[in-house]
């Protein structure tokens, strides 16, 4: 899994406690009696100062992005001893992802040699477990969240969902014998960003009132996919038109454009060209409804 994109604390999340990064930092600082300690995130030769706890000026900002070398350099003192951990005025404690991709560090600027700097190493390595603990909580955070099944906004399944259920069901229903339809719906009517996540609920929300046991229904980017179980093609084009007239009744405003295709148990289809086939039929109704305006040179007649 690749490393996030993004800062830490940029968004909240229930993973990480800042007040914890803070005041750990706070007794990291206390503990080896720095003049500044501060906890950063690598990140493409950048370095972003998370917390920061600093007794005197040292041009430190919180929140501040400076590639990394140029951070360490400033931090340094090169007329000061290199003893041990303390490099020239400069103790790094490394910060892992789980699986151990660098995340960061904590930097603790200190103008002599600590005292009992072995005995605050000790010390310290519980805190810096706790991060990373919590780092791990956030790595797993973010693969449940990859690997989870339900659309937040609307409640059907995403695409993962979609891809891991979908088959299964369709498996099932050729073993006995029955038909399968895809209908692939999306709003025809074109709205703001906000409004138009607001209407795509309503859509799937008709849909989901609609839908019967062994049928799968999806969100799949703009668009609600519905994979029903049917005895017959009259019976696909009877779903679509009742779902049209609840369409209709309910959603008002909204013109919902849509796409079906009927397939036989001995189609022996993957899902994905079957779901290709079925947008191919709402293309279809898109270029009908919205057709493309001709060009100057469509309507220029022939040369005598």
């Amino acid at each position: 899994m690749s490393e996030p994109v993004t800062w830490l604390f940029d968004s909240p999340n229930t993973a990480i406690d800042e007040s914890r990064w803070q005041h750990l930092t706070q007794l990291l600082c206390q503990l080896f009696k720095a003049s500044a300690c501060a906890i950063v995130q690598y990140q493409a030769g950048d370095a972003k100062i998370l917390t920061l706890k600093q007794h005197k000026n040292l041009g430190l900002t919180l929140g501040a992005i400076e590639p990394i070398d140029n951070l360490k350099q400033r931090l340094t003192n090169t007329e000061l001893p290199y003893e041990g951990i303390w490099h020239h005025g400069l103790i790094e404690f490394s910060l892992s992802w789980p699986g151990g991709s660098p995340f960061g560090a904590v930097l603790l600027v200190c103008d002599k040699l600590p005292p009992n700097i072995d005995s605050g190493r000790t010390l310290a390595e519980p805190m810096l477990s706790l991060l990373e603990s919590e780092l791990n909580v956030l790595r797993q955070m973010s693969r449940l969240e990859h690997m989870s099944l339900q659309d937040e906004s609307t409640q059907m399944l995403n695409d993962n969902g979609f891809n891991l259920m979908a088959p299964r069901q369709l498996n099932l229903s050729r073993r006995l014998g029955s038909h399968a339809g895809l209908v692939v719906m999306e709003n025809g009517t074109q709205y703001e960003a906000e409004e138009s996540q607001e209407k795509l609920r309503t859509l799937a929300q008709v849909v989901f009132e609609n839908l019967r046991e062994a049928d799968v229904a999806a969100r799949i980017g703009e668009q609600i996919v519905l994979l029903a179980f049917v005895d017959s093609e009259a019976n696909l084009d009877s779903l679509v038109t009742r779902l049209h007239k609840q369409f209709g009744r309910k959603l008002e405003d909204q013109r919902v454009m849509t796409g079906h295709k009927f397939f036989t148990p001995d189609s022996h289809l993957e899902l994905a060209p079957m779901l290709a086939e079925a947008r191919d039929e709402l293309e279809k109704v898109r270029t009908r409804l919205y057709p493309k305006p001709q060009s100057s040179e469509d309507t220029t007649p022939p040369d005598a």
